[in-house]
């Protein structure tokens, strides 16, 4: 961030959009460089589990209606679905009595 005397011109805050993003803070004329996305801001592991969950999604088109039966009296009186405790299960968190996942917060 850098101070500035006083705003420039509309036509040059115009002619830096995308690089440079003038404002105003509590009564002082800022310039900073444009906020950028990062394209690389997830970790090893969260690409991982990605990959994963859309695996698991992409199988799901293939169970049987007596399994997802079966699935949903698995978790009768729960708040899930079958597509949940399949997911849990793809994913090796599902034990007997126990949640598939944990409550929301």
């Amino acid at each position: 961030m850098a101070k500035l005397l006083q705003l420039p011109e509309a036509a040059i805050i115009d002619g830096f959009r995308g690089v440079l993003d003038f404002y105003v803070w509590k009564g002082i004329a800022c310039v900073r460089s444009w906020p950028q996305n990062k394209a690389s801001g997830y970790t090893p592991g969260a690409r991982l589990n990605q990959a994963r969950l859309a695996r698991s999604s992409r199988l799901k088109r293939f169970i049987s209606p007596a399994v997802k039966v079966g699935l949903d009296r698995y978790r009768s009186g729960g708040n899930y679905v079958w597509a949940d405790v399949h997911t849990a299960a793809y994913f090796g968190k599902l034990r007997a009595n126990d949640d598939p996942l944990p409550p929301p917060s």
